[in-house]
């Protein structure tokens, strides 16, 4: 999977109210796209 699908898993917890599961998706998202500016942020 690209890393905008792992980011939109992670926004999909978050919004859930999981931020453990969505930091560890975003992360995996940061890992595959180390230079993504946006996933920095999160």
């Amino acid at each position: 999977m690209s890393s905008n699908t792992w980011a939109s898993l992670a926004e999909a917890y978050k919004v859930k109210g999981d931020n453990m599961k969505a930091r560890e998706l975003y992360k995996k998202a940061l890992e595959l796209n180390p230079k993504n500016i946006d996933l920095k942020k999160v």
